[in-house]
């Protein structure tokens, strides 16, 4: 009676707002009551615990009011819960809070956060992203302020109802902060949780949850688990949206995206969340030091550029932070060997907000200073970050020479080389008069004048004088310190040739004066004698010192940075006949004509001269004629460089350069026959085509960050001379009629095709951003166009090259380079192409398909058409058609195992495959059959992570569960796609080799991930609900367990069988070359590839029938033990036993 009477003024008071004290009598009835062991009520026996959790259960089923929810919940926190109760209640608990207003919510979420202190804790923050989700970030004034980021805070929130939801936010995760801050268990259960959500980047990178998880990572135990999850989740996202480009099916099946820069952009943006820009800051740097794999890296690429976002947005929404900022900055470019992404950001803070790193002078002057202790290349990429700030501040720039002046003294010629960039780089943002000063260098105007650190000393005590002529006279002084670098070592001066002819494009000023200071230097090595040859004194380019030749003067670049200023400045001058300029010409051009005349006898060269022989005079000679080679090169590069419809008379020139170049490079290669000699230094060479890549860089404007895209660019042979990109420059505009140069003259035609793809692939690596306007000029297109009418000319083009018999253009040698050279122009710009299916797209595919279906085509070629074909297939079609087609189209080459002829033979075969192509087009599909299985593993990790998300939101989360159902029927479509192809391949009697391992390796990884999606179906299923059913699973398992299982196995036999007889064979013939090899590749077929393909079949086989098990639905019909593990009669061992 006493229970009843107790139950009973519990159940009223809860419905009565007046009364209070019910809560704070149950927790300790229920105490009391739990102790007993025998409790009745209701005429029932229960336990103590039993009537405790009958008492939970009632209350769980009542309708609390909104009012009382905050109460009810620190009631419970006080009353000892069951897990599964404790689960109940939380959930209960959690999905009230819809009932109640913003104002109320931080109240009852710090109670819930009490209640959940060692467990549950997933289920608070999941309802808490969907409440503020719904009330803030799905509001109308939000998507507003996310398209106007310029507009301020405060004029963001207009209404109450949004303000109240924010500061209920703020709030809220002020009561997060704090929970974690004092140790509770729930934010560990939390972020555990998350562990297992990783994989769907949808739902951790929502703007609440990034919220809670930032405040978290406030408290410093936390922080790197925190960034973990976070960074997991922005990597899993870049790599869907990789794969989304070259990839029809997951794209069809991966609808949704997400975009991180966007999220963090809107968090920065919206509201007031100064108490975790630190935590932000953190998670940007966390970003930038994420490592490069070798070569490029896409990936952490991306994840640099937004962690440099992150990082800005911070500096510019918190000034304060921005000195700590600073110092890790100079801490990280200081200590980190690959410091690239660090002085990224910086070159970025210095363009977009310069007056915010003035405001912080210490901190930039601590960076220039760091100049001398850090690796050149690292100082080389600092120097582009700082130089913008030392036009905007003086003291800046003086502590920049200053450290300069001490780099260009240093024992390191390195070093030196940093000086001598750093100088240049300064000067070319500085302005120079283009009269009255510049008619004095001539006379000695580097000599008098201003001095440059007097001039520092005045500029830091008086301002008199104008900043103009501040920045003439620093100029000046400059490059009169340049000056002194024409008596330092090879090095320095290259990059010094190198570095002016990059600040003339920067600053076209500059030009005439950078042209007087190189004349000084060049009059040493000029005869002017118009009768003498040669024109130059080679004698002066290297020396004997100490027993040793060394090379002092890179001639032939010195006259290159000659040739390409002059050329520059007059493109950019209004009067190119001015006497300034035409001095340079005209020099240039008597260097043209006098080099022409030259014969191996002006330099004291003849057939007997020996430049193997290690003697410093032999080493001389070496060094002349490699100066003589490039000073042609750079010759014929003026001219073509200069050559017009006005002045076509200079072909001749140009055929004679060419001709004397041939002669000293024949004359060179007829000597140079040891290994040894072919091994000497051709540093000058490469860096002259180093320094061609970088010119066409620096006009582009992008030499501000050297290299950082360039690391990937593997696959492709760049020219072999220096003339080559300017050939193609000049003929780039001629290639749409490139059929008539094809009749004309074949061998240059190929040339052409082959440098312009070159230059194709160099301008998407290196300068993406403007690979439209390049590829319009060429096409001669509208510049307004899409990029599709851009390349759709040149395809059209390149599809009738293509198209055009081998037979009808030249008996030439070349023409054999010439179809792979096309076809590697229209993979190219089939690249460029958007990844969504377009007009364009589906033409080039139906174009290509008919070629495979009806044409056979040289073999060497037919292995990249298959690939450019499989490619284009992947990345516009959905289904596999086409490589069951292919993989059909080998029966009759290779021969089938199957001798009941229980596969149907189809009619649609690709002629393009035939004996001399079988095995490149067979190895192509395997690549992409592996290419498929890493989208659908990518989809079943994707499905676990969602399924896991699921389960907590419960049944309300209808739109991720119709998802779910689409993602796995689009899995295992492909998979059955993959098992008839798959099951075709291992029909085939092939050879024990390369080919075989490889189709086992595909074996392997269907069969692993068979077994992966079959342990989903197996958490997800229960006797009455089988999960697999309505997706085609069951289709699956009997195509992998009927069809391709015995196949497997037979094409496993035919393997031995035929290994036998290579064995045989080579023990009759004595064939001992290769049978280490051979013997190799046998035991690792025998022991890893072979073993470890049945194994996951087996593995396959053995969760299939858990699942058969667990459903009572039977699978298992379908597979069974396959004939590895059954009882066989070794023929061969009988036969051996025989002989004995």
């Amino acid at each position: 009676m006493a229970l009843k009477t107790i139950r009973s003024a519990c159940r009223r008071q809860l419905l009565i707002p007046a009364k209070k004290r019910w809560k704070d009598l149950l927790p300790d009835a229920l105490s009391v009551i739990s102790a007993r062991d025998f409790v009745s009520f209701n005429d029932a026996d229960y336990t103590g615990q039993e009537f405790k959790t009958f008492c939970i259960t009632n209350l769980c089923m009542n309708n609390w009011p909104a009012g009382k929810l905050t109460q009810i919940t620190a009631m419970f926190s006080d009353i000892p819960l069951a897990k599964d109760k404790h689960l109940e209640v939380v959930n209960k608990l959690a999905c009230s809070i819809e009932k109640l207003t913003p104002q109320e919510v931080p109240s009852f979420v710090y109670q819930l956060l009490r209640l959940c202190h060692h467990q549950n804790s997933r289920y608070v923050f999941l309802k808490l992203q969907h409440y503020f989700g719904l009330r803030i970030y799905c509001g109308s004034n939000f998507k507003r302020m996310c398209n106007n980021d310029n507009s301020p805070d405060l004029d963001v929130i207009e209404n109450a109802d949004d303000r109240d939801a924010l500061d209920a936010e703020s709030m809220v995760l002020y009561h997060i902060q704090t929970a974690a801050s004092i140790g509770h268990n729930s934010i560990k259960d939390y972020l555990s949780s998350l562990k297992n959500t990783v994989k769907s980047p949808d739902f951790l990178l929502h703007h609440f949850q990034l919220l809670a998880l930032l405040t978290i990572a406030t408290v410093d135990q936390y922080e790197e688990a925190v960034f973990e999850i976070i960074r997991h989740s922005i990597v899993r996202t870049y790599n869907e949206q990789q794969r989304k480009t070259s990839s029809y099916w997951y794209r069809d099946i991966m609808t949704a995206s997400v975009h991180p820069e966007k999220i963090f952009k809107d968090i920065l943006n919206f509201g007031d969340r100064e108490f975790i820009l630190e935590s932000i800051a953190n998670l940007g740097f966390a970003l930038l030091s994420v490592g490069s794999a070798l070569g490029r890296d896409v990936i952490a690429e991306k994840q640099w550029t937004l962690g440099t976002m992150i990082i800005l947005k911070v500096m510019k929404k918190k000034r304060s932070i921005a000195p700590i900022i600073l110092n890790t900055f100079a801490s990280h470019i200081l200590t980190r060997q690959s410091a690239t992404q660090y002085i990224e950001c910086l070159y970025f803070l210095s363009e977009t907000c310069p007056l915010l790193l003035l405001d912080n002078q210490s901190c930039v002057v601590e960076l220039i200073e760091s100049l001398m202790q850090i690796p050149s290349n690292i100082a080389k990429h600092l120097l582009d970050a700082l130089i913008p700030l030392a036009k905007l501040s003086a003291p800046i720039r003086d502590q920049l020479i200053l450290i300069l002046r001490k780099c260009l003294y240093s024992r390191s010629i390195e070093t030196r080389q940093v000086a001598v960039y750093g100088y240049v780089m300064l000067m070319s943002t500085l302005n120079i008069s283009t009269g009255g000063i510049m008619s004095q260098t001539s006379t000695g105007s580097f000599s008098s004048g201003f001095s440059l650190y007097t001039q520092i000393s005045l500029n830091r005590t008086t301002q008199s004088a104008s900043n103009a002529f501040s920045s003439e006279s620093i100029c000046w002084e400059i490059l009169g310190i340049l000056k002194r670098c024409f008596i330092q070592q090879m090095e320095v001066k290259f990059e010094l040739y190198n570095d002016l002819y990059s600040a003339v494009c920067l600053n076209p000023e500059l030009g005439v004066a950078v042209l007087d200071v190189l004349w000084f230097h060049f009059i040493e090595f000029y005869i002017s004698d118009e009768d003498s040859s040669p024109p130059l004194n080679f004698c002066n380019v290297a020396a004997i010192k100490d027993g040793d030749c060394i090379l002092q003067e890179p001639l032939g670049k010195f006259v290159y940075t000659l040739a390409q200023i002059v050329v520059k400045v007059n493109s950019s001058d209004d009067d190119p006949e001015r006497p300034a300029l035409k001095k340079y010409t005209d020099v240039l051009n008597s260097l043209c004509r006098r080099m022409c005349n030259c014969e191996l006898v002006h330099f004291e060269l003849d057939d007997g001269t020996d430049l193997t022989d290690p003697a410093p005079e032999s080493q001389k000679k070496m060094h002349i004629l490699k100066e003589i080679i490039n000073v042609f090169e750079a010759l014929m590069g003026f001219k073509v460089a200069t050559l017009s419809t006005e002045n076509e008379d200079q072909c001749g020139i140009i055929n004679s350069l060419f001709e004397g170049y041939s002669r000293f490079l024949q004359f060179g290669k007829n000597l140079l026959k040891s290994k040894k000699s072919k091994k000497c230094d051709k540093t000058t060479q490469k860096e002259d085509k180093t320094t061609q890549k970088n010119t066409s860089t620096a006009q582009g404007n992008s030499s501000k960050k050297h290299d950082s895209s360039g690391k990937g660019l593997k696959g492709f042979k760049p020219p072999g001379t220096l003339l080559d990109f300017a050939v193609v420059v000049k003929g780039l505009r001629t290639l749409l009629e490139i059929r008539d140069y094809v009749d004309f003259d074949c061998s240059s035609a190929v040339m052409g095709i082959e440098c312009f793809h070159t230059i194709l692939i160099v301008m998407n690596g290196y300068n993406p951003n403007n690979t439209v306007n390049f590829v319009s000029k060429v096409g001669e297109t509208n510049a307004g166009a899409s990029l599709i009418e851009h390349i759709k000319p040149l395809l059209g083009e390149f599809q009738q090259l293509f198209d055009i018999e081998e037979d009808e253009l030249s008996n030439d040698p070349e023409i054999k380079r010439y179809p792979q050279a096309v076809l590697s122009n229209i993979a190219a710009l089939c690249n460029l192409m958007p990844s969504e299916t377009n007009v364009l797209s589906l033409e080039v595919y139906e174009w290509l398909k008919q070629i495979a279906y009806s044409k056979e085509i040289p073999s060497k070629v037919a292995g990249s058409f298959m690939n450019l074909l499989f490619e284009m297939h992947i990345r516009y079609k959905s289904g596999l058609t086409l490589f069951e087609h292919a993989s059909i189209s080998f029966f009759d080459i290779y021969g089938t195992n199957d001798t009941d002829d229980s596969i149907e033979e189809s009619q649609d075969t690709l002629k393009i495959i035939n004996l001399g192509s079988a095995n490149a087009v067979l190895m192509a599909i395997c690549t992409f059959n592996k290419n498929i299985l890493d989208d659908v593993e990518s989809i079943i990790l994707r499905i676990k992570s969602d399924y896991s998300i699921v389960t907590i939101s419960g049944k309300d989360d209808v739109k991720r569960k119709d998802d779910l159902k689409i993602k796995e029927k689009g899995v295992t479509c492909q998979l059955c796609f993959l098992s008839k192809i798959l099951t075709n391949l291992m029909n085939l009697s092939l050879a024990p080799g390369s080919i075989s391992d490889t189709l086992f390796k595909n074996v392997v990884q269907f069969y692993s991930a068979l077994t992966s999606l079959t342990k989903y179906f197996i958490s997800k299923s229960s006797k009455n609900y089988h999960a697999f059913q309505g997706v085609w699973f069951e289709k699956l398992v009997k195509l992998a367990g009927k069809q391709l299982g015995p196949t497997i196995y037979t094409f496993v036999c035919q393997l031995e069988l035929g290994q036998h007889k290579d064995d045989d064979s080579t023990n009759q013939g004595g064939k001992k070359k290769s049978e280490s090899a051979a013997l190799k590749s046998k035991v690792l077929r025998e022991t890893k590839t072979i073993p470890k393909a049945v194994y996951e079949m087996e593995q396959f086989s053995k969760y299939i029938i858990q699942l058969s098990n667990k459903t009572k639905y039977d699978l298992s019909k379908y597979v069974g033990q396959g004939t590895s593990r059954d009882f066989r009669i070794n023929l061969q061992n009988i036969q051996n036993d025989l002989k004995r």
